[in-house]
């Protein structure tokens, strides 16, 4: 799938984010929207609409029109650069940065400007691969003191992997990730269950199938 080619803003990727991100925070917080001194981190896509407008539909409009949280708070990055620079032209305040998502989240924390309350880690890996990097973002978030909500969204199943492994198994990702030593490690800091939050990809018409999973402390 490619990065240029991806839809950030079709219907099913804005139910997915109301059901995964928004109204769950508010039902494990119990609160409306995120403190004020925390931050919302996510891989953040496409903001703008191609013609150097924010994308009202886009991952950010979303979720300042719903309150979830206010502008600064929101910590985008995009590893593609022609991706990362539109969004710097139609959001030039937001902090927005381009990199390797795990690379930037412990940069700014080894810095001490790391203070999430949601991390919104939107792969395009399947299950295996997935589970080792979602891993690596989990024992980092365990150092972080307070409450932290981690959205973890996979490809379950797609039409460009071999009929051998094509294979729509939710239960995929949590076996791999219980493999995985830093998990092992760090898995007593958090609460998750065994529920996956199954959606089509982020085409109108796409035979992908995603899949997003929880954890919170």
């Amino acid at each position: 799938m490619s990065i240029q080619s991806q839809v950030w803003s079709g219907n099913k990727k804005i139910i997915a984010r109301e059901e995964t991100i928004i109204n769950q925070y508010r039902k494990i917080y119990n609160r409306q929207s995120i403190p004020q001194d925390k931050q919302y981190w996510t891989m953040c896509g496409n903001l703008s609409d191609n013609n150097n407008n924010i994308n009202h539909d886009s991952e950010y409009a979303q979720i300042i029109r719903e309150g979830l949280i206010q502008p600064h708070q929101f910590k985008g990055v995009e590893i593609d650069e022609t991706i990362y620079k539109r969004n710097k032209q139609v959001l030039p305040n937001i902090e927005i940065y381009q990199d390797d998502f795990f690379k930037t989240l412990n940069r700014q924390a080894n810095q001490n400007q790391f203070k999430p309350a949601i991390v919104n880690a939107d792969l395009i890996n399947m299950p295996e691969i997935g589970a080792i990097y979602i891993s690596k973002i989990i024992a980092l978030l365990s150092m972080m003191p307070g409450e932290v909500m981690l959205v973890a969204n996979l490809v379950l199943d797609s039409p460009y992997i071999s009929p051998t492994r094509k294979k729509q198994d939710i239960d995929r990702f949590l076996v791999n990730l219980k493999n995985q030593h830093k998990f092992n490690a760090f898995k007593h800091h958090w609460n998750f269950n065994n529920e996956c939050y199954k959606y089509a990809g982020n085409r109108e018409h796409s035979r992908t199938s995603m899949g997003s999973y929880i954890f919170w402390k």
